[in-house]
């Protein structure tokens, strides 16, 4: 098995274009024209709704109009998630031999990943079963969303959210 991963920054960008990325990344894994890719990007303030979710009974619009707030539905399943410039996203994006099938090993399979990376860039996490990542810094505790996963039978992507900054003025 190719163990070699891309290694992409997309930095900031609109909620849109972040969720295209994925997409379009999704894309190139099924027919083979890229390795696997690990992914990060930042978002302007947009709420990121998970493609079963109502947006009328589970988005508050007038508020997200009122602080400028972009609203997107993603392909992946999950709850409603707020992003904002304190938070990046990291997506891998591979072909589905490259991860286990069973959706709860996917889940901590993602989550132990993600940590090894983490720690080896020194930064102090730690596993909360059944799908969370958890950073603690002094008496705060920030935590990595497990936001989702696309499964088809060509590609599949999983990615997660993580606060690194609390300035929620």
């Amino acid at each position: 098995m190719n163990l070699e991963w891309r290694v992409i920054d997309f930095g900031e960008k609109d909620g849109v274009s972040n969720t295209a990325l994925d997409l379009a990344l999704l894309e190139e894994a099924a027919i083979g024209r890229s390795k696997p890719i690990i992914a990060f990007t930042e978002w302007k303030p947009t709420v990121s709704i998970g493609n079963n979710q109502s947006y009328f009974f589970d988005v508050d619009e007038e508020a997200c109009k009122k602080n400028g707030v972009e609203i997107v539905r993603r392909k992946s399943g999950g709850q409603a998630v707020y992003l904002d410039q304190g938070y990046f996203v990291v997506s891998l994006i591979a072909k589905p031999e490259m991860f286990p099938r069973d959706l709860t090993k996917l889940r901590e399979w993602f989550c132990n990943n993600t940590i090894n990376m983490l720690k080896s860039l020194g930064v102090n996490v730690e596993f909360y079963p059944p799908d969370n990542i958890v950073y603690k810094n002094g008496n705060k505790l920030m935590t990595l969303g497990n936001s989702g996963q696309v499964i088809t039978n060509k590609a599949v992507v999983i990615h997660g959210s993580l606060r690194y900054s609390l300035d929620l003025d």
